[in-house]
C-alpha cells in the first residue's frame, strides 16, 4: 500500500534537492536560501532539505518491510532484498562519486549490513 502523502513529500523533497544544489550557478541568491558555512551559526533553508529526505527514508523503510511481510515474503527473502539493494546503492555511489566511495565504503557497507541483519531478526 502506498501513501500519497509520503510520495508527495518525497517528490517535493527531490525537487528541492535539485533546486538548492543548483544555487552555485545563480547570482544574488538570498543568504537564507543557501547552505550555512561551517564557521557560521545558523541553518539555511538548503540545510534542512537532506534531513527531510532522510526522514522520509526512515518513514518509508518500516512501511516497505511491512508491505513485503503482508505479501507473504519470508524474513530471509526480505533480508536478501535489503542486502542486494544496499550493495547496488554502494556500487552506484562508488561509480558516481569516486572520492566519496573510496573514503566511506567500508563504513557505509557496515551500516547497511548491520541494518539488514537487525531487520531480519
Amino acid at each position: 500500500m502506498r501513501l500519497a502523502s509520503i510520495d508527495i513529500l518525497r517528490a517535493i523533497t527531490m525537487v528541492l534537492m535539485i533546486w538548492v544544489n543548483d544555487f552555485w550557478t545563480l547570482t544574488n541568491v538570498p543568504k537564507w536560501l543557501k547552505h550555512a558555512n561551517s564557521v557560521e551559526d545558523y541553518l539555511g533553508f538548503s540545510d534542512i532539505i537532506f534531513p527531510l529526505f532522510l526522514f522520509i527514508v526512515g518513514l518509508s523503510i518500516p512501511l516497505a518491510i511491512k508491505n513485503r511481510i503482508d505479501k507473504g515474503y519470508s524474513n530471509i527473502s526480505i533480508s536478501k532484498h535489503i542486502v542486494v539493494r544496499s550493495i547496488s546503492l554502494l556500487i552506484i555511489t562508488d561509480k558516481s562519486s569516486p572520492n566519496f566511495g573510496s573514503k566511506y565504503r567500508s563504513f557505509i557497507f557496515s551500516l547497511y549490513l548491520s541494518k539488514s541483519i537487525m531487520i531480519s531478526l
